[in-house]
């Protein structure tokens, strides 16, 4: 259900693409044909670009990882196909309830701004933590890890492949991959509640390098671990947990603030149905895997003194921002790096 709030953000672009931007020696023209010098990043996004940018957020990874796990666990296909149809239905329930969301706050931040919206700044921070430190890095070295785990394959076809060797390509995968999450810091910068230096964008390659580095040095921390599937339960629970509540921000919604505009609005049993849900699964892995559902309770606390050092406190030491500015700007310094700029600027 995070690939609901990532289409919307993927629409976005993909009308922006509309425009017509062309590059020129470096330069971008905007649809008039007058060249856009402003720092900022530019609609690159084509039609083929889009489509397969969401289909491959739809379909994922998982689809090679996965069907091992269900397996194994069901010990029968009929049942093994029965979950996969019953995954299936839910996300479409969820996809439901979030198209509901997305049109009734077009804010940027898709789940992170449902959440800030109905229960304030903490939980909202804490969404937005746990997507950046948990959820985006650990599902790329799930990704790079399956990619690594299927190359090396034909070299090691009758033994186990070897876990430093998948580590290593992995690493390598992810140090040429980018990643969409830079728009969840450009939303939690907007808010104060991400390090300002995150969303500025190189001004040669018009990125978020800051961004894009902080998640792919993210990501190699968890290949620290070689076991997909703990990994994934990492990412589950407190996935779940978090896109649990952003549906649960619809039924609040629905509740106090009755008359919000809803372009789309959905019967209000998919809602109840899809939180049920929510809860069994969050419920679910505290039983089954409890290490590492104990993690990622771990993880979801160590961000509520952040929020209230960093975020919450305003009246900071004259020489911690002063350390802070200085940080900011080394980074700037050394990846070329500065704020998006307004086009009418």
């Amino acid at each position: 259900m995070v690939a609901g709030g990532r289409m919307r953000t993927l629409s976005a672009s993909s009308r922006a693409s509309q425009l017509s931007y062309k590059t020129v020696d470096g330069v971008f023209y905007d649809e008039h044909g007058e060249p856009d010098t402003t720092i900022s990043l530019k609609p690159k996004i084509t039609l083929v670009n889009g489509i397969t940018v969401i289909v491959g957020s739809i379909i994922g990874s998982g689809i090679f990882v996965s069907p091992k796990g269900v397996l194994e666990q069901t010990g029968s296909v009929g049942v093994a196909l029965m979950v996969w149809l019953g995954c299936g239905l839910y996300s479409m329930v969820g996809a439901h309830c979030f198209m509901e969301l997305g049109c009734a706050i077009p804010k940027s931040g898709a789940d992170y701004a449902y959440i800030r919206e109905a229960f304030g700044d903490l939980l909202g921070f804490l969404r937005l933590y746990i997507e950046c430190i948990v959820v985006r890095p650990c599902s790329q070295a799930v990704v790079a890890l399956t990619f690594a785990y299927y190359v090396i394959e034909p070299i090691f076809p009758d033994c186990e492949q070897p876990e430093n060797a998948a580590r290593l390509l992995a690493a390598i995968c992810i140090s040429f991959s980018f990643t969409c999450a830079f728009r969840l810091f450009f939303a939690g910068s907007r808010e104060g509640h991400m390090p300002e230096v995150l969303s500025y964008v190189q001004v040669h390659r018009m990125t978020p390098a800051p961004a894009v580095i902080f998640m792919g040095m993210t990501s190699l921390i968890y290949l620290c671990s070689t076991d997909m599937y703990a990994l994934i339960n990492y990412v589950a629970f407190v996935n779940w947990l978090a896109v649990g509540l952003a549906v649960g921000a619809l039924l609040y919604f629905r509740y106090t603030r009755p008359d919000m505009k809803r372009p789309i609005k959905v019967g209000l049993v998919w809602p109840i149905i899809y939180c049920a849900f929510s809860v069994f699964l969050v419920i679910v892995p505290l039983y089954a895997s409890p290490f590492e559902t104990g993690m990622g309770c771990l993880i979801i606390a160590t961000g509520i003194p952040i929020y209230f050092i960093f975020v919450k406190w305003q009246k900071k030491p004259v020489a911690f921002l002063r350390f802070m500015n200085k940080v900011n700007r080394g980074i700037q310094k050394a990846l070329l790096v500065v704020p998006e700029e307004n086009k009418t600027q």
